[in-house]
């Protein structure tokens, strides 16, 4: 839903502001111009494949939760998140995750695509 409703925005050119848990932004007196956004895309799952296992989050899932998630399936680099209150997404635009991410998911104009992690830019 969120995908399709940003693609109708991109092509109705008309202005957001895509928000996740809203932890860390200042908004000017002059307020945000066009459509705010808050993304509430937030599952935070255990995959497991072939015997190998990984975490999957969307962009609206708490870094608290994906950090909890981490240390109760055996993973270990995400304990420094446990009492973030930003989102996924948030710590991935911010550059906060680049040493656990292996890859991103990214939507843009009606295509998807996964991002390795050389390609973050981290």
């Amino acid at each position: 839903m969120l995908e399709r409703s940003l693609l109708t925005l991109w092509e109705q050119n008309i202005p957001f502001l895509l928000l996740g848990g809203g932890s860390n932004i200042l908004v000017s007196d002059k307020g945000v111009r066009g459509l705010v956004i808050l993304n509430r895309c937030a599952k935070i799952k255990v995959k497991d494949s072939a015997g190998i296992q990984e975490i999957w989050a969307e962009a609206g899932g708490m870094l608290g939760q994906l950090s909890r998630t981490a240390a109760e399936t055996g993973f270990t680099g995400m304990e420094w998140a446990s009492l973030i209150p930003g989102t996924v997404g948030g710590a991935v635009y911010g550059n906060q995750v680049r040493t656990v991410v292996k890859y991103a998911n990214a939507s843009c104009w009606q295509k998807s695509c996964t991002v390795p992690k050389v390609n973050c830019h981290y």
